[in-house]
């Protein structure tokens, strides 16, 4: 995964459209294109009016630190896997999983407790067919 596909992932998951980022950092919806496809890039001051605007369309903070870390990745050429700090977060983990885990994480804990188990009786019962 990359900013630009990221960011695609977060617009769409907040419902943000390309022209109101557009609008909001001064260019065309063109160019928000291109940088949703990898093929170009936006400047610390653009980043940060998106990371505002995204966080008050709820974006949680694990997604916009996942966020920040991929741009930093592109701006410098670290590696992402090595700007990371946190064994629960990889390059594999979808926007969708880290939205799910957030949301299992405000239930009360009875209520995981069931979750865990039918998870689990159902796994072991795909895995014994």
């Amino acid at each position: 995964m990359n900013f630009g596909l990221n960011l695609s992932q977060l617009m769409a998951a907040y419902n943000i459209k390309v022209n109101s980022i557009a609008q909001l950092i001064g260019v065309n919806q063109g160019y928000i294109s291109k940088v949703r496809h990898g093929k170009a890039s936006v400047s610390f001051e653009q980043f940060e009016k998106i990371g505002e605007t995204l966080e008050k369309a709820g974006a949680t903070e694990i997604e916009l630190e996942l966020l920040c870390d991929h741009f930093i990745s592109e701006k410098t050429g670290i590696p992402f896997k090595n700007l990371q700090n946190k064994k629960s977060l990889n390059d594999d983990i979808t926007v969708d999983e880290m939205l799910l885990l957030n949301n299992f994480r405000k239930l009360p804990d009875d209520e995981k407790v069931t979750i865990v188990e039918t998870v689990t009786r159902k796994v072991w019962q795909l895995e014994n067919k």
